[in-house]
């Protein structure tokens, strides 16, 4: 480098003190820094996150450089570095920005909510969940403790885009999600989030009207709440008055599980006419529910609004997502998951994150309760307890398996996913199958390339080709679902002896 390391530590330092730390995780950490002839250089694992540092975090630490060197320097964030360049990076990042220690006991706030149970760092005054009777056992080590939930209000403000784990299978649902809450994208007026229960939905939607409230005149609803207003307006003949709330003056509207106005013909008559007005005075909408738009059991007129909407389906994590998730979730409550134990819990949970939180939340109030440390044998445990049996018969994701799953799909052969050829009813299915096998496997480009008899460059231009068809094309997005959604199966544990 040109100039020593520690001026880059200097900088991450300093962000660390201005940014919550899901955003040094999920960002700063990958970034791999190269200086060369006078520029420093950061390199970013994907598009998608290099687009984001130049967005949010570039003009930023341009104006740190400048501050810790004395002059200005050229930076420049681009696509590249390797997994174990980025591995050592995120070490680094993680020993520059970790926290000084506590020097004495103070009550520490609850940082963030996990679900009905909260862990939090450091010593604080004992709760009613942390509470012992006298001559008890020790309280439990202050990496475990447990302190009370939040208050909804406060609890809304976990939901924002900093503290959500991006990945492949929801980036496409982020980034929309984030477009439309700031109106970069003019043409982006409506947006329609679906997925099954608990992939990241209400976060999303969530994190949308907190970022626009700042600045914006926002309305955040569940379609339960909106009935219950109109049912409440029609028995009080105050519809004028539901209409002013909803429709006037309003820059955005959230409605989240539009499935739930299933049979209620009134309602949804009511929405349409509300999301009718709101557009034509130029608001945005942002819906969500549990199925593809063309799915949704609704009067056909508010099932094309909301089909004509972008559709950005939440698929489930994959295995990198999940680990980033547990990692992330228990670094935000100061829980160190040993290496073996985050392994084990990647493997197993295999379902939606809303699983993942209760299992995580399942391990660390039991290491709480039984003052025991979290370990293996724990572990094992907990995933027994939530159904998730190591060592179960769950077909292991290879490439293989993946490829004769996409094979049979568009009624081919392995075989000829292999070959050479460049027509399309080859080709289509290769890349799906390249794109899928790196989704749902942990082998390296280079062994996903050698299953197809192609090199490492191949499949990382295949997975480029996928992400964009799947963004500009609605069709090709269902494709890839339905492709999806059989991997999953091929891969669902089998009953046991």
């Amino acid at each position: 480098m040109t100039f020593p390391p520690k001026v880059w530590d200097g900088v991450l330092r300093r962000l660390a003190a201005e940014l919550p730390p899901f955003a040094i995780e999920s960002w700063l950490a990958k970034l791999v820094p190269e200086a060369r002839d006078g520029q420093l250089r950061l390199l970013a694992p994907n598009a998608f996150h290099k687009n984001r540092v130049q967005d949010s975090l570039l003009p930023r630490i341009k104006t740190l450089l400048r501050e810790e060197l004395g002059h200005d320097i050229v930076v420049q964030v681009e696509v590249g570095g390797s997994d174990e360049a980025r591995r050592e990076t995120s070490q680094r990042v993680q020993e520059v920005c970790a926290p000084e220690p506590v020097r004495e006991p103070r009550s520490v706030p609850a940082e963030r909510v996990t679900g009905r149970a909260q862990i939090a760092v450091g010593e604080g005054r004992p709760t009613a969940a942390t509470r012992t009777s006298a001559g008890s056992a020790p309280p439990p080590p202050a990496s475990l403790k447990l302190v009370e939930p939040r208050s909804p209000e406060q609890r809304s403000f976990d939901h924002c885009f900093d503290n959500f784990v991006v990945g492949p299978t929801n980036a496409l649902a982020r980034e929309a999600s984030l477009a439309i809450a700031t109106g970069r994208h003019s043409q982006l007026q409506k947006l329609y989030l679906h997925s099954p229960a608990g992939l990241g939905k209400t976060h999303l939607a969530r994190a949308v009207a907190l970022e626009s409230s700042q600045r914006e005149r926002v309305r955040y609803a569940t379609a339960e709440r909106f009935t219950n207003d109109f049912m409440e307006a029609v028995r009080a003949k105050t519809i004028p008055a539901m209409v002013r709330r909803y429709r006037k003056q309003l820059d955005l509207l959230v409605i989240e599980d539009v499935q739930f106005l299933t049979g209620k013909n009134g309602t949804q008559l009511e929405l349409f006419h509300t999301v009718q007005e709101l557009l034509d005075s130029g608001a945005r909408i942002v819906f969500t529910g549990n199925r593809p738009a063309p799915e949704l059991d609704l009067e056909p007129q508010l099932r094309d609004q909301i089909c004509s909407s972008f559709l950005a389906p939440i698929e489930p994590p994959d295995t990198a997502l999940r680990r980033q998730l547990l990692r992330d979730k228990a670094a935000a409550g100061g829980v160190g998951l040993p290496e073996d134990c985050l392994d084990a819990m990647v493997q197993h949970l295999q379902g939606s994150i809303r699983e993942i939180d209760a299992a995580l939340i399942q391990l660390v109030t039991t290491a709480s309760l039984l003052r025991r440390p979290i370990d293996r044998v724990l572990v094992d445990e907990v995933l027994a307890a939530k159904g998730a049996v190591p060592g179960g018969n769950t077909r292991r994701p290879t490439p293989s398996l993946v490829i004769e799953v996409v094979a049979r799909f568009f009624d081919t052969t392995p075989a000829a996913l292999a070959t050479r050829s460049r027509r399309r009813d080859v080709l289509v299915p290769r890349q799906l199958a390249m794109f899928l096998c790196r989704r749902f496997t942990d082998a390296p480009l280079v062994e996903i390339g050698r299953a197809f008899g192609r090199e490492h460059s191949a499949v990382r231009n295949a997975i480029r080709v996928v992400e964009r068809r799947v963004t500009e094309r609605a069709p090709s997005r269902y494709q890839l679902e339905a492709v999806s959604e059989r991997v999953r199966d091929a891969l669902e544990p089998t009953p046991g002896p």
